[in-house]
C-alpha cells in the first residue's frame, strides 16, 4: 500500500460486508433446505417402511373358514404362506380337525417351499385363523405359542 493508496472506501467496505453477509445467509438457507429435505425423506422412508412392514406382517382381518398361515420361522413377523381349505371340501368346524388340517396343508407348503419346519406347532391368531410355526427349539406347544404372543387353539 502506497501513501496515495488509502485502502477501500467506507462504501466499498460496506459492499464487502453485505456480500459476505449475503453469502452466509445463502449458505444457511441452502443448509436449512438440505436438512429439511433430509428430514422429509427420512420421514417418508420410515412411513413407507412401517406401512410395508404392517402389511407384510399383519394377518388379514376378514375371517375365512379353513384359511391357514404357514410361517417360515417361530416369529409372528416372519414371512408366511397362506393356504385355504380345498373348495370342494367343507372346512372343519371343530378345533381338533382344524389343527390336523392346518398341519396337513402347511406340511405341503413347507415341502413345496423347502422350509425346514421341525415339530410344526399350531397357534391361533386374534382373528381366529390358525398359524403353523416351525418349532425350531422343540418347545412345548403352549410355550411356543406364548413365545410368539398367541394362544394355542
Amino acid at each position: 500500500m502506497s501513501a496515495r493508496d488509502l485502502g477501500p472506501t467506507p462504501l466499498q467496505i460496506d459492499r464487502m460486508r453485505r456480500g459476505v453477509a449475503d453469502g452466509i445467509h445463502r449458505h444457511d438457507r441452502r443448509r436449512h433446505r438440505r436438512v429439511r429435505a433430509a428430514l422429509v425423506s427420512s420421514a417418508v422412508v420410515i412411513a413407507v417402511g412401517v406401512t410395508a412392514g404392517t402389511f407384510a406382517t399383519s394377518v388379514p382381518t376378514r375371517l375365512v373358514g379353513g384359511s391357514y398361515f404357514c410361517l417360515e420361522t417361530d416369529d409372528q413377523r416372519s414371512e408366511y404362506h397362506a393356504i385355504s381349505h380345498p373348495l370342494d371340501e367343507t372346512p372343519p368346524t371343530e378345533v381338533g380337525p382344524q389343527v390336523a388340517a392346518s398341519l396337513e396343508y402347511c406340511a405341503i407348503v413347507f415341502a413345496r417351499e423347502a422350509i425346514v419346519a421341525p415339530h410344526p406347532t399350531v397357534c391361533r391368531f386374534a382373528d381366529g385363523r390358525l398359524g403353523v410355526f416351525p418349532n425350531l427349539d422343540g418347545r412345548e406347544p403352549d410355550a411356543l405359542c406364548s413365545y410368539v404372543g398367541l394362544p394355542t387353539p
